[in-house]
């Protein structure tokens, strides 16, 4: 850190840190709420587990009836919505289903439900 003779701190450092402290905010913030999905997704399966949490209902789907559980997709559903009631119904079931999940751009905390997935075909 550079100092004048007498002990004063250059303002340009106080402002370069400050903006480099500003810009680490703004990368913890954008961790923590920016959500996004770039595109549509249909995801084909079998929807084997349902968690409920902060008001939402967690959905997790395999691709095939024995299919082990690591690295399964996942979608949400809002509490008590007409989608979580479809849903609810093919949760463990043997019937195969085709679920859409919308291309989105949110700020939003983790907790919330953004992207919802709906039910399009249960065979």
């Amino acid at each position: 850190m550079t100092k004048y003779k007498n002990g004063y701190i250059f303002i340009e450092e106080i402002i370069f840190s400050a903006l480099a402290i500003l810009f680490l905010i703004g990368l913890v913030f954008a961790g923590l709420f920016v959500r996004w999905n770039p595109s549509d997704k249909t995801l084909t399966g079998y929807v084997y587990q349902r968690q409920e949490a902060f008001g939402k209902a967690k959905y997790s789907i395999r691709f095939s009836q024995n299919a082990g559980e690591d690295e399964q997709p996942s979608f949400c559903a809002k509490l008590n919505s007409e989608k979580d009631g479809k849903l609810k119904k093919v949760v463990g079931s043997d019937q195969k289903v085709t679920i859409k999940v919308p291309k989105y751009f949110k700020i939003a905390p983790f907790w919330h439900c953004v992207g919802e997935g709906e039910l399009v075909e249960a065979k």
